[in-house]
């Protein structure tokens, strides 16, 4: 379907690895802002945990509305010959 061209453009073009790469960056920030402040440790983990639930689906909800925003865009054929370029 277009949305799963438009999908799969994301995936090859790195579109969708930035996206999934948000939290992720994040934490790491994080942690290394406390590595300086060791008593700040175990409430930073406890944030960091509670904050991933909501960052996986947001991540989620903006991988389908970049799918959206490619496929209203492009029409599937065009996506189509992005994923066989890039496959090449």
């Amino acid at each position: 379907s277009h949305l799963q061209a438009a999908r799969e453009v994301m995936d090859l073009t790195g579109v969708t690895q930035n996206i999934t790469n948000i939290y992720p960056e994040f934490e790491a920030g994080a942690k290394e802002l406390i590595a300086t402040r060791p008593e700040m440790a175990n409430d930073a983990k406890g944030v960091l945990a509670e904050l991933k639930p909501e960052a996986d689906k947001r991540a989620d909800d903006m991988a389908k509305t970049a799918a959206a925003i490619f496929a209203s865009n492009m029409s599937e054929a065009d996506l189509k010959a992005v994923t066989a370029f890039f496959k090449s």
